[in-house]
């Protein structure tokens, strides 16, 4: 996706926060040629959002699952209690599919979010490395002083209410994005399924921070918990009446809709990870594994 990794997160965001901030830049004049008349306005509001926004690096299994599972994620919704912080920017290590664009595929690797007068304003990100790899099969180059390593492509302002959404309510173009970050933030609250575990953070870039007064910056690796297996049908045992299973096998996993809150009176999509099923002791159908790794 990129040359740099969660240790760098908080420097290419503060550069991309400059960027947009900046009138006289030239990300800024190009995004602002799109003819909008807010489109000012929304550049300010992301910048300033930025600025104060929680830094999140999903693992490229944790960015796969949260695709997958926003396949079936039955309702969404975008209030406080289900983002993992007021602001935030979240990179997907090895992107979550792409946006259709102005009629062109554009492939999406982070997502930003932050309060706006219209409830919550989402913001889409490819990766400048991706960029240049097209431009270079057609022999061009970026100038990477004017193009941050994370470049925005679109964004999406969402109502904010206790009310659970449809997915398919959603605009079509944003749909796959927006269900998928959904799906992520609904994974981050389980324990069970994921660990956040602190990067540290490159040393230039902490003593940069220090120098300058700001506190220690943090970023936040999002990974899975457990591993994960595909599943099987079991075969029932033909020696047994009933429902009696001679092997183990996993259970899919899928989403539940689970009590939660004050007296277990408040629901919300749970995600119910892959599990074993069957006899203890019993031979497995499946031995294949997938295990988290870090860059």
């Amino acid at each position: 996706m990129s040359n740099w990794t969660a240790s760098r997160l908080p420097k290419v965001r503060d550069g991309l926060q400059r960027l947009l901030a900046d009138p006289g830049s030239a990300l800024r004049a190009s995004l602002a040629r799109s003819g909008r008349d807010d489109t000012a306005a929304q550049l300010d509001h992301v910048a300033r959002s930025l600025g104060v926004a929680d830094l999140y690096w999903v693992a490229p299994e944790m960015a796969a699952l949260s695709v997958g599972a926003a396949e079936t994620i039955p309702q969404v919704r975008w209030t406080d209690a289900d983002r993992p912080s007021t602001h935030g920017l979240l990179v997907f290590d090895g992107g979550i599919g792409t946006l259709d664009y102005e009629n062109v595929p554009i492939p999406v690797d982070a997502v930003s979010w932050g309060p706006h007068p219209q409830g919550l304003l989402v913001s889409y990100y490819v990766a400048r490395g991706r960029l240049e790899d097209q431009l270079a099969e057609r022999g061009a180059r970026i100038d990477t002083t004017a193009v941050p390593p994370l470049v925005p492509i679109a964004g999406q302002s969402l109502a904010v209410d206790d009310n659970w959404q449809d997915p398919g309510e959603l605009p079509d173009r944003d749909r796959t994005v927006l269900t998928t970050l959904a799906a992520a933030w609904a994974l981050m609250q389980q324990p069970t399924v994921i660990d956040r575990v602190p990067v540290e953070v490159e040393r230039k870039i902490r003593a940069a921070y220090g120098r300058a007064g700001r506190g220690d910056p943090e970023v936040t690796l999002v990974e899975l918990r457990r591993q994960y297996r595909l599943s099987g049908q079991p075969p029932l045992d033909p020696d047994q009446p009933g429902r009696h299973y001679k092997h183990r096998w996993i259970v899919r996993g899928h989403w539940r809709d689970q009590a939660y809150g004050p007296q277990r009176s408040l629901r919300r999509p749970t995600w119910i990870a892959s599990h074993v099923k069957g006899p203890e002791g019993a031979d497995s159908l499946e031995t294949a594994t997938v295990n988290v790794w870090r860059r």
